[in-house]
């Protein structure tokens, strides 16, 4: 199952940190930039169980693929919450330095993945 993963639980750990951190921002906040963090961050999580689902190596590549540029969204964001003052400079390191481990995670495995689909492919 997903939840035993580490890195699931990794990803899990992030999303729950975006929504403390979005639920201090102010009611008024009129970018809507609170609901595209939660939705960035609840994605990755949900993008490395969808990869899980199939046996299918490329389907696993594309689901993780879209758990990093999920990761790419929410840093950029991540900026975007700092540059407005919704969050502190050291909130915003602290959860883009879990999005960089967590990505660098995230492409290890699909390195391997793609490996591994090169092999497969090599012995036909």
């Amino acid at each position: 199952s997903y939840t035993s993963l580490h890195i699931w639980k990794q990803a899990r750990h992030l999303m729950i940190n975006i929504y403390l951190m979005v639920q201090r921002f102010p009611r008024s906040e009129p970018t809507g930039l609170a609901r595209h963090l939660a939705l960035a961050a609840v994605s990755v999580p949900t993008q490395i169980a969808n990869a899980t689902t199939k046996t299918d190596v490329e389907w696993r590549i594309r689901c993780l693929n879209q758990a990093c540029e999920d990761l790419h969204t929410l840093e950029q964001q991540l900026y975007l919450a700092r540059d407005f003052g919704y969050c502190s400079e050291e909130d915003m390191e602290a959860n883009q330095l879990q999005a960089a481990e967590l990505e660098q995670r995230l492409r290890f495995l699909t390195h391997q993945l793609q490996s591994l689909l090169i092999q497969a492919e090599s012995a036909y």
